[in-house]
Order: structure tokens, then sequence, then C-alpha cells
């Protein structure tokens, strides 16, 4: 069988991530990777994990399901296409700027229009005595060639400030 890929969303609390871990481990599930976060007191779970034979979505989401009720938990489970090629981050971006609509839009709408994949993404805005200001941190897989200093300018077109750089190999 191919991968599977498990999202669950849901209210934040103690014991999600057992829970999950439970489930998955009871079904002899093996997790291949994941990443979970907190937004606005929301856990958010992404995982694909390999599935013995005859596990389906359909059987595991229905070994889900009594969790799910529980502790009022959304789950979807899918077969992730073998010939998905895995993305390779090459640079770190973090971009700092007044909060303000459509940032995030005119940052990855440059990124893209350079041929430059986003493989993760994260945002906060954080309150100060200077109002709201909005910082967001992205891995990139940088085409071979492109200079960094073609990323850099993008700031001054969106007017925030912003870096890149390497991404250390060395760092899972």
């Amino acid at each position: 069988m191919s991968p599977l890929v498990l999202t669950v969303t849901g209210r934040d609390r103690p014991g999600v991530v057992a829970a999950v871990a439970k489930i998955l481990f009871e079904n002899g599930c093996n997790v291949t990777e994941s990443s979970m976060t907190q937004l606005c007191g929301t856990v958010v779970m992404m995982l694909v994990l390999d599935a013995p034979e005859p596990a389906t979505p359909a059987s595991l989401e229905e070994a889900f399901a009594p969790m799910a009720a529980e502790l009022e938990m959304q789950v979807s489970i899918w077969e992730l296409p073998r010939k998905t090629t895995q993305a390779r981050p090459t640079h770190v971006l973090t971009v700092h700027g007044q909060d303000e609509s459509g940032i995030l839009h005119r940052i990855t709408h440059s990124l893209s229009g350079l041929g430059i994949n986003i493989t993760d993404l994260n945002s906060r805005v954080l309150g100060g005595i200077h109002g709201q200001r909005y910082a967001l941190m992205l891995e990139l897989e940088v085409p071979e060639g492109l200079r960094p200093q073609m990323i850099e300018k993008i700031g001054d077109l969106v007017g925030v400030q912003l870096s890149v750089r390497p991404l250390d190999d060395e760092v899972p």
C-alpha cells in the first residue's frame, strides 16, 4: 500500500497526541513524517504513515471515529501517491513588517514568480508598542543558479524587512 496522510484538527488539550499515537500503534502503523502545531487554541497534526495490509483509509478512519467523537476532532486519511518527489529545502527566508492584509500573498506570489518552492511556512502576528508586527519564516527550495539577492529584492517591493540564508544541512 502507498503511504497514507493523516490530518487531525480540533481544540488543543493534553492527551490529543497520545490518543492519536495509541490508535496508530494499535493498528500497526508507522509514522514516517509528522508536523504538529497549535493555531489559536486548535491543534493541527499532519502525519505520513505506513500502514500494514489490509488497512485502508476507510478502516483507519473507522478506528479513529470514537476518539474523534470523544475529543471533538476532525480526522481525515487518504492515500499518498508513491510517485511524489521529496522537496529539498535549500534556504530559510525570514520576513518582518507592519501587519497588514496581503503580505503573505505578495511574498509568496513573488517567490513563485522566481520558480521557488515553499516547503515550510510559519507566521505570527506580534503585538508591540508600535502596533501589530507580522513575522514570517519560510523554508525554500531555490532553483540552482538563482542568487539570494534576487530574493532579497522582494522585501523592497513588498515594504518589509527580509533576510535569506542557506539552510544548514546539519539541522534536521
